[in-house]
């Protein structure tokens, strides 16, 4: 497998939208590729085989070859099935700033992929330029113009993003209340505005920070009583519960099976 990534410098107007653009190349080094929440939304161009997304026991929706995808924020474990060559070339949006991309509300993305030309009518047009190109710096180059141009701030965007902060700073539920507060915002207005520009509502964002939080320290010597309370769960039985919930395999099973991308691991 042949992975590739660039993330945009602090001061690059892209760096408050995108947390990186990618590139994964392989040819049946895998048959499975679990993988968990990571709190992103992806814009994804498949160049390679047809690609399954496994749920259980079935499949719930495919990449077909030669086409473009976007794909949600998901707050549960899902798994890729290749049928050929792998070959996805994608992008990252920060979820707290992505609505300013998409234009869409994220509610109707959450948990799922769809094609993107009903997302952005050019779509279709976006593949071939980006196969002709040779290199990975000349699709991020091509990716790069595209984006700028896409950027449209929204006011409200920025409102959930201050939230977002907050939150990741202080990830407890009581916090929720005392944000909406700061914004000069009702609960239920914050609520609104978190479904529409993250695509779940803050309890349920709250819960993704934890776990993305853990994701990052499994990879340490900590253990799991150390994590949970870098994480603030209460304790470590509230993390373990927590993260199978999310995951579907227990703290120890992940560590167990994890390579070197945080949130991936593959048979």
């Amino acid at each position: 497998m042949q992975a590739e990534q660039y993330r945009f410098p602090p001061q690059h107007p892209l760096a408050p939208y995108v947390d990186a653009i990618w590139r994964v190349q392989a040819n049946r080094d895998y048959t499975t590729e679990t993988i968990l929440p990571k709190g992103n939304v992806d814009l994804i161009f498949n160049f390679g085989d047809p690609l399954a997304t496994v749920e259980g026991k079935e499949s719930r929706n495919l990449l077909g070859t030669a086409g473009v995808y976007v794909a949600g924020l998901y707050t549960g474990a899902f798994t890729n099935q290749p049928q050929g060559a792998v070959w996805l070339l994608g992008v990252s949006l920060k979820v707290d700033m992505c609505t300013s991309i998409l234009p869409l509300p994220l509610a109707e993305l959450a948990n799922q992929t769809v094609e993107a030309r009903h997302v952005f009518a050019d779509a279709p047009q976006w593949l071939e330029p980006l196969a002709e190109s040779a290199t990975f710096t000349q699709q991020c180059h091509l990716l790069t113009d595209w984006l700028v141009r896409r950027i449209n701030p929204n006011p409200n965007a920025a409102l959930v993003r201050q939230a977002c902060l907050a939150l990741r700073q202080y990830p407890d539920a009581a916090r929720i209340a005392e944000q909406a507060a700061r914004l000069h915002l009702s609960e239920r207005h914050l609520r609104r505005l978190f479904y529409q520009h993250i695509g779940i509502g803050p309890s349920t964002y709250l819960q993704m920070v934890r776990f993305i939080r853990c994701l990052h320290l499994m990879s340490t010597p900590h253990t799991l009583t150390q994590i949970a309370q870098e994480a603030h769960y209460f304790d470590q039985a509230h993390f373990c519960r927590d993260f199978k919930s999310i995951a579907g395999i227990t703290p120890q099973q992940y560590r167990a099976c994890v390579g070197h991308v945080p949130g991936h691991f593959f048979t």
